[in-house]
């Protein structure tokens, strides 16, 4: 019980109001159901490791964003390439959806999950030309958003000890990362990146944490860092044709 008090402290500061319902995890769990429909019907379609299938159905293909399709920056959010892919994506979804989720409510928790991905596609966009998939690029966004908090709520314990979890974790993950090359780390280093700075935005006004002037600043640096990634991008692809 003291450490859900904690919690649900820690949740009314960083929403900045109260919850009827303890349980709040509706967008996470809809997440999950439409990532593994996404991969069933990759599968139905040929496989979801197949090359084409991949490209045809919405994974990130560098040529084909540079050419117009830029809904490709966020449909690849949802597609996984293999079993595993899908099940370690799906089960990290699931451990830090429900902590995150209920934490920050869920329409933030979703714009979070989006925004973040989409600024982990297009890192990858600017700096990596493989064809890419995979909900990592927003679960870096939210470990980013964890390791934030702790410096926005660092006299709330439960907080800051997520935090500090999750700071290791993204160490860890971002040094086995550049050990293998199957791994789109740009993609990586978007998601949490975005989510470092995105933490900052989501907190209430009436909270007094985060200046005005920090919170434009902010959102100036992410509209910059987008449009700069994905100038980057474009050059990239008209370097190579």
């Amino acid at each position: 019980m003291v450490v859900r008090d904690r919690y649900q402290r820690g949740r009314n500061l960083v929403q900045g109001r109260s919850f009827l319902k303890w349980d709040r995890d509706l967008v996470t769990k809809c997440l999950l159901v439409i990532q593994v429909v996404y991969f069933l019907w990759l599968e139905l379609q040929g496989g979801s490791t197949n090359t084409f299938v991949l490209a045809t159905y919405g994974a990130k293909v560098n040529v084909l964003i540079a050419n117009g399709e830029w809904w490709r920056l966020i449909t690849p959010i949802f597609i996984h390439i293999g079993w595993t892919h899908l099940l370690l994506n799906s089960l990290t979804l699931y451990y830090v959806g429900i902590l995150v989720e209920p934490l920050i409510g869920s329409a933030k928790f979703a714009i979070i999950y989006l925004l973040t991905g989409v600024f982990g596609n297009v890192a990858s966009f600017a700096f990596n030309n493989s064809i890419s998939a995979g909900a990592s690029t927003s679960l870096f966004g939210l470990f980013g958003l964890l390791v934030a908090f702790g410096r926005i709520f660092p006299e709330q314990h439960i907080v800051r000890s997520l935090s500090q979890q999750f700071k290791l974790l993204v160490l860890v993950n971002v040094f086995f990362g550049f050990l293998n090359q199957g791994v789109d780390n740009f993609g990586h280093l978007g998601g949490l990146i975005s989510g470092l700075m995105l933490a900052w935005l989501i907190v209430p006004l009436k909270s007094n944490r985060v200046s005005p002037l920090l919170r434009v600043g902010l959102t100036i640096g992410l509209i910059g860092l987008f449009i700069l990634l994905y100038w980057l991008g474009l050059v990239r692809v008209a370097s190579q044709n």
